[in-house]
């Protein structure tokens, strides 16, 4: 299954943290550190991988308690553009990056997910990937 479509570059990255226990962040030396993987592990474009911070006033973690330390990275990629390996290695990658900026991270259940999207199902700037694939639009 997999590359069943052209190699699509442009992934949505969602960072939800409770913003009161991990105000400090660094986001502009995270972000950069999160685009470089993204791009050296899935291959994805520099320019067209977007981050966001969803800042949470409380995260529920652990048995129901507040965890003033919760984060979570999820990046929505195109279907069928990634081996499992890279995706393993992309997951390894944002855990060790995190770990250097959130001391006793691995104290806390923190989520890396990977969503994948058909082509079909998502865009940007008003084309489904699907539709950049057949135009032969590279972005």
């Amino acid at each position: 299954m997999y590359r069943l479509v052209q190699k699509r570059k442009m992934p949505l990255i969602a960072i939800s943290r409770n913003k009161k226990g991990l105000a400090h962040l660094d986001e502009q030396a995270l972000s950069k550190e999160l685009i470089t993987v993204t791009h050296k592990s899935l291959s994805k474009s520099l320019n067209q991988t977007v981050i966001n911070f969803l800042n949470l006033d409380s995260c529920h973690g652990n048995n129901g308690a507040i965890d003033a330390s919760y984060l979570s990275v999820d990046i929505k990629i195109t279907k069928n553009t990634n081996s499992e390996s890279e995706k393993g290695d992309w997951i390894k990658c944002v855990w060790e990056i995190l770990r250097k900026y959130i001391p006793n991270i691995e104290k806390n259940i923190n989520y890396i997910s990977i969503t994948e999207v058909e082509s079909n199902a998502w865009g940007y700037n008003g084309l489904t990937q699907l539709k950049r694939a057949t135009t032969g639009d590279k972005k």
